[in-house]
């Protein structure tokens, strides 16, 4: 079992995020993602607000279960504002109007647009908790717990000097919000180039949802002459939403070897079927990816450039360059190039699968769970879940003493820390679970040796820092006359330095210290 429990009291979550003829979909689809981990795996409450701009997907979200809030739109034409005078105040107080009708105070807003930044986020502030955004510009600052960048470079350098010391930033493919069937776990790996049906290599040719720079119709009437070839089978998917659907329809049904399609219900499975795809550069490149499809791409937006040339330089997409400068026979080109060379193909699916593993929804789904955490001093009952907790391998393994501890040895030293005065011990608790401890152990100096110890079954998941924060908090308001922390970690185990590290320690030689 990997699920983190919460309360039986479900907490809240509220989206704020945006889709239109002109802003596409793909932010809507991402934020939807991470909507349902949080919905299934925690047992949250989710809301949207939206502005109902034309083209928007709010009824698409409403039909995925979660209540929708349609704000007011305050620009008719959403390609045509500049966002920097945006009216962020007016946004705002449509949002606080609804978070004040909202019941009980959200734990999270998330929030997923590129015109709003630190000053709406400081509006929204005394209403939530904690504030997620999710960007990929990083061309403003913000006022938040949590940034998430799931594209190419995993570097989070560019996001520091924009989001408070504290916040995490979460960079990389690792977090990408992808919908549930793309996870590795839920389908099994197959070589893409020894199809059961090898008559037809699959071609899929998709250039997002609403296609503003209507590239979909350039590229088709740019390919006609190839698409006369016996050889690869084509599929358009173009959704209505299209401004070329009609003109889009007519020409696939001239062509034997192109087949239109308006609307997929399964992405997963449909994407096992394709052995290439001609696409944009947003969101779908990274669900693409974990299938192991390789890409040709053009970006169809600026936000999309940088990192799609990122994949480009490290071999796991061929990338042609901004959807208005792509000529036709730079695409034939490519598609010549990796249909002759199954080698450079096999190459970029293993590097794609590599790279992105369908979990990162889930990831950062449990992370904003956690946050939920809280610590308690021990008592007699957590005995035996410690000694566990202790004598499993990974504990074993990460501990100095490396062998089993009896229960009587373990019995001994329990109930006598339990009386010490100069020792304490917090259990983390999530929910109903109790999910590892911190023990604090002081000397005369005004010093406390700490050590963490965590459940099997929660290792893994990023909690160690925050469970180590908590109780820090916790043995700072009991024991205000230590001044210094330390702690002594294996120079072999990398998780534990990484957790000491978030939590603010420094390093010095094999020991962590930290002073208040």
């Amino acid at each position: 079992m990997d699920q983190v429990a919460l309360r039986q009291e479900r907490k809240t979550v509220f989206f704020r995020v945006d889709s239109s003829r002109y802003i596409g979909t793909g932010h809507v689809y991402r934020c939807l993602a991470l909507a349902h981990q949080l919905r299934t795996r925690h047992g949250m409450n989710v809301e949207f607000m939206a502005m109902a701009w034309d083209g928007n997907i709010a009824s698409l979200i409403e039909k995925r279960g979660f209540r929708v809030h349609r704000l007011n739109p305050l620009t008719k034409d959403i390609s045509s504002f500049d966002p920097s005078l945006y009216n962020w105040r007016e946004d705002a107080l449509q949002c606080e109007r609804i978070l004040r009708g909202a019941g009980s105070r959200p734990m999270w807003m998330v929030v997923d647009a590129y015109f709003l930044d630190h000053r709406w986020e400081e509006a929204m502030g005394p209403h939530v908790d904690e504030i997620l955004v999710i960007d990929d510009l990083a061309n403003r600052t913000h006022v938040c717990t949590c940034i998430l960048d799931q594209n190419y470079p995993e570097d989070p350098a560019p996001y520091r000097p924009l989001v408070p010391d504290e916040a995490l930033i979460l960079k990389g493919p690792k977090y990408a919000l992808l919908t549930s069937g793309f996870e590795h776990e839920s389908w099994e790996d197959r070589d893409l180039l020894e199809r059961k049906d090898s008559s037809h290599v699959h071609v899929l040719i998709f250039m997002g949802g609403t296609d503003p720079k209507r590239a979909t119709i350039k590229i088709l009437r740019g390919l006609k002459d190839y698409f006369r070839k016996t050889g690869p089978l084509f599929y358009v998917l173009a959704p209505r939403s299209n401004p070329d659907f009609d003109a889009i329809q007519r020409f696939c049904e001239d062509l034997d070897t192109v087949v239109h399609i308006d609307y997929v219900e399964d992405m997963p499975s449909f994407l096992k079927e394709m052995d290439l795809v001609i696409g944009a550069g947003g969101v779908s490149t990274y669900e693409r990816m974990a299938m192991g499809i390789p890409q040709i791409l053009l970006s169809v937006a600026e936000n999309q450039y940088t990192h799609t040339c990122a994949l480009a330089e490290n071999g796991f997409v061929v990338f042609l360059g901004a959807v208005d400068m792509v000529k036709p026979q730079s695409i034939k080109g490519a598609l010549d190039f990796l249909l002759s060379n199954p080698p450079l193909m096999g190459f970029m699916t293993k590097r794609s699968r590599a790279l992105v593993d369908g979990l990162g929804a889930r990831r950062v789904s449990d992370l904003m769970a956690a946050f939920g955490l809280e610590v308690r001093e021990a008592t007699l009952k957590d005995m035996w879940l410690i000694f566990e907790w202790r004598n499993s391998e990974p504990a074993r393994m990460a501990s100095f003493n490396t062998s089993c501890i009896s229960k009587s040895d373990h019995e001994r030293w329990f109930k006598r820390v339990l009386k010490a005065r100069d020792r304490k011990i917090y259990m983390g608790v999530l929910g109903e679970k109790s999910i590892g401890m911190v023990r604090f152990d002081i000397n005369s100096q005004g010093e406390a040796m700490v050590s963490i110890l965590l459940s099997p079954e929660f290792m893994g998941k990023g909690l160690g820092w925050m469970l180590l924060n908590r109780a820090i908090e916790a043995f700072k308001m009991e024991c205000p006359e230590v001044d210094t922390l330390k702690a002594l970690v294996k120079e072999e185990n990398i998780a534990s330095k990484r957790t000491f590290e978030k939590a603010g320690f420094s390093q010095a030689y094999t020991a962590f210290i930290k002073r208040f």
